[in-house]
């Protein structure tokens, strides 16, 4: 975990301020921050594959790899996040992300990250249609943001 840029005074949203200007920016790479579970994913990585080319062959093997790959890229492979005035950006595997903060309604933290949602309720598709920004080592710093630049209803109260 790396951080590349942090913008001290982030306490006013003006209606002025430049869409451009970075507020905050890292790295997440969950894989240097497990250190157990590093050496249990790594085990089933590289174990089931094994043990599906002595069971089935190299077809399975291969299958196996793929889908073993894909859903723990973004465990092991580094993501890297921007926090703009007027939004955010997230580039993992060369794929470029980007939101501007209007687009999301409410947001839910958890420990190792925010949920941004695009709904002003709870609903099941936010999984989906949500983005989650992992944390990793900068809660104080991406809460504090998103909590000033996402508004909830009319109250105009952040709902994390």
């Amino acid at each position: 975990m790396s951080v590349l840029f942090t913008h001290a005074d982030v306490e006013s949203v003006h209606e002025h301020d430049d869409p451009a200007r970075v507020l905050l920016s890292w790295r997440s790479h969950p894989v240097q921050r497990q250190g157990s579970r590093r050496g249990l994913a790594v085990a089933v990585v590289v174990g089931i594959p094994i043990g599906l080319w002595f069971l089935y062959g190299p077809f399975y093997t291969l299958l196996a790899v793929v889908i073993l790959g894909g859903s723990l890229a973004s465990f092991f492979l580094p993501t890297h996040y921007v926090l703009y005035a007027g939004g955010l950006e997230s580039r993992f595997l060369g794929v470029h992300r980007r939101f501007t903060w209007d687009q999301f309604r409410s947001y839910y933290p958890d420990k190792n990250g925010v949920l941004l949602s695009p709904f002003v309720q709870p609903s099941r598709l936010e999984n989906f249609r949500g983005f989650y920004l992992r944390f990793d080592g900068q809660r104080e710093n991406v809460l504090r943001i998103v909590s000033e630049r996402i508004r909830t209803n009319s109250e105009e109260e952040p709902s994390g």
